[in-house]
């Protein structure tokens, strides 16, 4: 079973206690003893992203020489649900809204939650995250089972509706022209709209990094524009543009991006 795989695979739980023996803990570490820490067992959200209708896809630890590690120590699990999906326009599947739980149960770190948009990018498996859809990220001594589980349907009432949205953008294909419009407009958004774009930063902006970023459709114009404008490697005037570091300038980017898109579905 390839345990990095995020696009639809499943990962029984006799696979995930070996690949990630310490997510099925039944209490803290032994050296844990401060009352305030409230034990978050993966294997009890394990079953409540199963009672949601999520398969667990992937896990995931260190390999370590230490018991206490292995037993306890950081680990990481992500869930998929099989009627929520991007379709790739063509019958087939493009991308899955995906929830990625890491944890530990040794204090090592807190519980985080990360959900994001990954798309299946070329043949040979390769799977990216091409959008951000949240994150959630506690320490246990201020979170218990209970309020994490809350928080997580409250992250996961929101998928339906994401995933609808980026389906009409897939259904929405797009002249030359109108990814150059698209395309000047996004620009805008990083470098400020008092600046006229260049036709060689547009080309340069909209130039494909895999085969995957080929089709002309609005989620394929938005996702090439969105790596480009986070990542940089594109170029602005004589010099390749760098990437956006600051997590609040990303944030702002990404949600001005999407308003962007939701105005050219129409």
């Amino acid at each position: 079973m390839n345990t990095n795989s995020f696009i639809g695979h499943s990962v029984s739980i006799e696979e995930a206690k070996q690949f990630a023996p310490a997510a099925f803990a039944t209490s803290a570490a032994p050296h844990i003893r401060s009352k305030n820490y409230n034990f978050t067992s993966s294997e009890e959200i394990i079953g409540h992203m199963q009672s949601l209708g999520f398969e667990l896809t992937m896990a995931r630890q260190s390999g370590t020489k230490s018991d206490l590690w292995k037993n306890y120590g950081a680990h990481m699990l992500g869930f998929q649900k099989s009627d929520l999906y991007i379709s790739d326009g063509n019958g087939g599947v493009e991308a899955r809204p995906t929830i990625i739980l890491s944890n530990s149960h040794d204090g090592s770190r807190p519980v985080q939650f990360d959900m994001g948009m990954y798309r299946l990018v070329c043949s040979n498996g390769l799977v990216v995250k091409s959008m951000d859809l949240g994150r959630y990220r506690e320490r246990h001594s201020r979170m218990d089972l209970a309020g994490v589980k809350t928080m997580l349907d409250e992250m996961i009432g929101r998928l339906p509706k994401t995933t609808e949205t980026i389906n009409r953008w897939v259904g929405r294909d797009m002249s030359a022209q109108e990814r150059q419009a698209f395309a000047k407009e996004a620009l805008a958004l990083r470098v400020g709209s008092d600046r006229e774009a260049s036709e060689h930063e547009i080309r340069s902006l909209l130039e494909p990094r895999r085969e995957a970023d080929r089709a002309t459709n609005l989620w394929t114009t938005f996702n090439v524009a969105q790596e480009a404008l986070t990542r940089g490697g594109f170029m602005l005037g004589e010099r390749q543009a760098r990437a956006i570091t600051n997590p609040w300038a990303d944030k702002t980017l990404n949600e001005s991006l999407w308003t962007l898109a939701e105005a050219w579905a129409g």
